[in-house]
This record gives C-alpha cells, sequence and structure tokens, in this order.
C-alpha cells in the first residue's frame, strides 16, 4: 500500500504536473496504453497492461523523489557501496509479475536459435522503454533493471553527467560485488575494465568537481581485484600452485589488453612484486600502489599525461632510423589514424630487407603498442614505447610461446627483451592507403600472439551487395583454448550473415552482446560496441576483439 505522500505525488501526476520546477529535473516515463502492449496474443494483453501501468507509477515515484533532492546528494548516493540504489524498483513485486507475464519471450529471447518475432520485439521493446532490459544468469532469463536508462531521465549538470554515466555502469552496491564477504560474482577482467573506464574519466576530466570521488572508486575496485581473496591464499598469505595460473591466464589477459594504462601497470608491479617475494604479498604492497594512484591522479600529473596524449595525437606521421638492443638496425614508419596505426619496418642488415607489417595502437597515455605482423598473421615481435621529440623508444618484445612439458602441463616461455630507440628522418615513404575496396575485402584475417598462445582468426565473404558471410573465432592459449566464437559455432565451420555499411560490419546478437568489425585495406579492427561486451557469450579469458592482418 502506497504512504500518504505517494498518493499525492499520483494525485499530481495525473492532474498533469511535471517535474520541472524540481531541484533536479526529471523526464517522467510516459502512460503507458493498451496500443503499447498489443502484440497479438505473445503475452497476456490485458493483465499485462495492468502490471506495466503500475510499474510506470512506481518507476515515476521514484523518479521524481530522486529530483526533489540537489545533485550532488544523489551522486553521493550513488557512491555509498552500502546502499542499493532504486531498491524499492529493484526488489517490486510488480517487476517480478512482469517477469512472470513475459517468460515465453524471455525464453525465446535467451535460447532459441530462429530470430524473434515481431511481436516478441515489440513486446522487448516496450520493456527497454520502462527501464526493463532481460538477462540471463544460471540458466534462467529475468527482467533487470536498467539503471543508466532510468538516470538518463535525470537531468544533472554537465559535469554531473559525465561521472554518472561512468557510476551506473558498474555495480552500484557490495550486495552487487559479491555481499559483505565479497563471494565473487564479477572476474578481475570486469573489475580492470571498471577500473579503466574510470582511469579514462579521471584523464579526461581532471577539474571535474566529482573526480576525487572517483578516486576513491578506483581506490576501492583495485584493492578489491588485488587483494581481496584473489588470487587464493592460504593463512600465511602464500599463493602456490594458484599462482602461475592466475599470473598467466588471468591478470596476464588484463596486461595486454589494457597494456600503456595505470591499471595494467600496477597489475605488472603486483605480480612483479609477488614474484620476488617468493610468491607471497609483500606487506607494504598494498601502500606502495595506493601511492602510486594517488601521486597519478593529482590534478597538475593528469592535465599533464592528457596534454602528452593530446600532442602524440596530432602526430600523423612517422619515419625513423635505429637500433634494437643498441646494435640491431632497423627503419621504421607508420601512419597514425583514429588511433590506429599502421606501417612498416625493416631490418636493414639482412639481405632480402623484406618489409614486415606494423599495426598497433596508439594507447590511452599516448605510448604506443606495434606489432610485427607477418603474413600469415603471426606477430614476430611487439614494440611498446613513446615518442617524444621525434624519438621513438622504448622496448622490443619477442615472441613468447607455450610449451608442453609433460603430458598436460605447460610452461609460458616470455620472449627475448631488448631496448629500441629511433630518431626521425626525413619522410621517404608512400604513406598507408586507408581506403577500403569492397571487391578486394573478402578472405582470411588473422593475428597470433605467439606458439601456442591466443589468437584469432576472422573469415568474410563480401558481396557487392551489401551482404556480408561471417566467421570470427577469438582462442586463448594451451592449455585451456578458451573461446569467443561468432557465431556460436564457429570452429565447426558455422556461417552467419550481417550487412556492410561502408566499410562497417556490425554484429548483433542481443541487448548485452555486439560486435562492430572495421575493414581497411588489408586488415580489419574488431571491438565490442560500448556497453555491449559479450561477456556472457565467450569463455573466461577470451575475447572477439583484435587487430587482424588479412592473410596473404
Amino acid at each position: 500500500m502506497y504512504s500518504f505522500w505517494k498518493s499525492i505525488v499520483l494525485v499530481l501526476m495525473i492532474l498533469g504536473w511535471r517535474a520541472e520546477a524540481q531541484a533536479v529535473p526529471v523526464d517522467l516515463l510516459k502512460t503507458v496504453v493498451s496500443a503499447d502492449v498489443s502484440c497479438d496474443g505473445a503475452v497476456d494483453e490485458t493483465a499485462m497492461l495492468k502490471a506495466v501501468q503500475r510499474w510506470s507509477t512506481e518507476c515515476n515515484i521514484e523518479l521524481s523523489t530522486i529530483g526533489e533532492r540537489p545533485e550532488e546528494q544523489i551522486i553521493r548516493s550513488l557512491l555509498d557501496m552500502d546502499e542499493m540504489p532504486l531498491s524499492a524498483l529493484r526488489n517490486s513485486d510488480v517487476k517480478e509479475e512482469i517477469t512472470g507475464l513475459v517468460e515465453p519471450v524471455l525464453e525465446r529471447w535467451a535460447f532459441a536459435k530462429e530470430e524473434l518475432s515481431a511481436s516478441d520485439k515489440k513486446v522487448l521493446a516496450m520493456l527497454d522503454s520502462l527501464c526493463l532490459i532481460p538477462d540471463t544468469a544460471e540458466g534462467m532469463a529475468f527482467l533487470r533493471l536498467n539503471y543508466p536508462s532510468i538516470y538518463k531521465r535525470v537531468h544533472f549538470s554537465p559535469e554531473g553527467r559525465t561521472f554518472v554515466d561512468v557510476l551506473v555502469s558498474q555495480p552500484l552496491c557490495n550486495e552487487d560485488l559479491g555481499g559483505e564477504e565479497y563471494v565473487m560474482l564479477w572476474s578481475q577482467i570486469h573489475m580492470a575494465d571498471w577500473a579503466v573506464q574510470l582511469e579514462k574519466f579521471l584523464r579526461s576530466n581532471a577539474k571535474n568537481p566529482y573526480a576525487p570521488d572517483a578516486v576513491k572508486r578506483y581506490h576501492a575496485i583495485i584493492n578489491l581485484m588485488l587483494f581481496r581473496k584473489i588470487p587464493p591464499r592460504d593463512q600465511d598469505g602464500f599463493m602456490y600452485d594458484r599462482w602461475n595460473w592466475w599470473k598467466h591466464e588471468m591478470m596476464g589477459f588484463i596486461v595486454k589488453k589494457h597494456q600503456g594504462t595505470l591499471t595494467g601497470h600496477l597489475i605488472e608491479e603486483f605480480i612483479a612484486s609477488v614474484d620476488a617475494n617468493d610468491q607471497k604479498e609483500p606487506k607494504d604492497l598494498k601502500q606502495r600502489l595506493a601511492s602510486r594512484i594517488d601521486t597519478e591522479f593529482t590534478s597538475s600529473k593528469t592535465e599533464h599525461v592528457a596534454t602528452e596524449r593530446n600532442d602524440a595525437a596530432r602526430v600523423q606521421y612517422y619515419e625513423g632510423k635505429g637500433v634494437i638492443n643498441d646494435k640491431i638496425p632497423v627503419s621504421i614508419w607508420f601512419d597514425i589514424r583514429d588511433g590506429l596505426v599502421s606501417g612498416e619496418i625493416v631490418y636493414t642488415r639482412t639481405k632480402a630487407k623484406i618489409p614486415i607489417r606494423l599495426l598497433g595502437r596508439e594507447e590511452d597515455d599516448g605510448s604506443y603498442r606495434l606489432h610485427e605482423m607477418l603474413p600469415n598473421g603471426d606477430i614476430s615481435g611487439t614494440i611498446t614505447g613513446t615518442l617524444v621529440n621525434g624519438v621513438l623508444s622504448g622496448t622490443w618484445h619477442g615472441r613468447p610461446r607455450i610449451v608442453e612439458k609433460n603430458e598436460g602441463d605447460y610452461e609460458y616461455k616470455d620472449g627475448k627483451k631488448f631496448t629500441i630507440k629511433v630518431s626521425v628522418v626525413e619522410r621517404t615513404h608512400a604513406p598507408y592507403n586507408w581506403s577500403f575496396d569492397v571487391e578486394k575485402a573478402s578472405g582470411t584475417y588473422a593475428y597470433s600472439l605467439g606458439d601456442n598462445c591466443d589468437d584469432g582468426t576472422v573469415v568474410l565473404q563480401v558481396s557487392n551487395d551489401g551482404t556480408v558471410r561471417y566467421r570470427l573465432i577469438g582462442l586463448t592459449g594451451a592449455p585451456s583454448y578458451r573461446m569467443a566464437c561468432f557465431p556460436e559455432d564457429a570452429l565447426s565451420g558455422e556461417i552467419a550473415v550481417a550487412n556492410l555499411h561502408g566499410n562497417r560490419i556490425l554484429i548483433e546478437e542481443d541487448e548485452t552482446c555486439a560486435i562492430e568489425i572495421l575493414l581497411y585495406n588489408d586488415f580489419l579492427v574488431s571491438r565490442y560496441v560500448d556497453g555491449k561486451d559479450c561477456r556472457y557469450r565467450v569463455g573466461n579469458g577470451a575475447t572477439a576483439e583484435g587487430l587482424f592482418l588479412k592473410k596473404r
């Protein structure tokens, strides 16, 4: 039963009251009418109309309550991990009633292989407009409250909006993180993604009034990821046999994914410190990492990094000559476009002086990560470094491998590491041709990080009418070989169909999984669409993202 004040709110809403006069304006949900739930019998339309009308009322009551509070107070409540925001909506009996009414639609959405009917799609679209989205867990489909959709209806200041968009895309309370005992519901991969998301916010919004709160949240995520029972330790703090698996299979993947970020550097320091201390966490490690975070995100430091990144972004072409390990002469050239790097490296002392393709990225901190890619997609070496005053300096890292010592017993062997220093020279090489030719797009694209290490393959058949038949496969290394396959049976040769828009292919699996493929002259980039990272469709550590060179 609604309280007296809630009844007053309902009366005002019926009389046409709107939220413009509130401290923080909000947009209320529209009134649901019978036409909105008309779906050719996909659900009980009469019962559905009554239920969603009650749900709309409950949402508007919560939105009105939010709108009565100042912005800072709203954001403080989102930062309080001991409270569950919008708990009344999240635990609403009406939401559970709606879930029961649309259960057949949810089952078809989650488990049916054929495309949903127009009626099913209309039901899901109507629910989405009411801030309810389908989800799955432990083999069951259900409706989940869409926090971002709710808070999009709140008119924050530009500074507040930027921060809130980050907050509501992550767990908002301890219960979502696993409860008081932090029983793990999320992997470190997700936590690292949250940390990097906050890191990007801080680097781009150094003067945002909520930056100090973002730093606190960043500290909390790093502590949870590295210091709360992860990886499992014995009573003396030792990690023993699980350490090598955790280091290579879990955190090694994260370091590669977030190379060049503070999060990646913190994980590398954690691993190196534990290795150096006989697989036991040093007592001062937590404080050392915390101090590094605080130093990194002081206002002057953040603004300096942002300035360096902006300077690097203006670089469009680079050509230089130098040496690896102070004795191996090389020449390098590359183009930069939208954070992607494409060029070549030549080992000038070799007889043939055959150019090797360079593909890579400009990292968030303005550094570069460049892969030497052979014609079959194998990465023969990786250059990481910075470009300052025309000098590219850093590290050349050879191809790693995973070898089987005994049956089922594998060992990771790192590649050789040498310094590299290259100085700018006068331009002699023509720029890379970024243009995409549909006539030449069909073929197999691939990458391989090392022998028996992570690799990926994309097979495309592109027609002149814009139809694309595709198969995308990402595999982790031995011995697990976890998969990210699109379509699901791609390893068995299954092909799916999508459409080509310019040089872009969009693969949409469902509301939680979408992949964008961008095609260039002789390579492609695969990446998840923001907020749709396919976490429920790929194996732990596997990814559909990557830079793929067209095989020759």
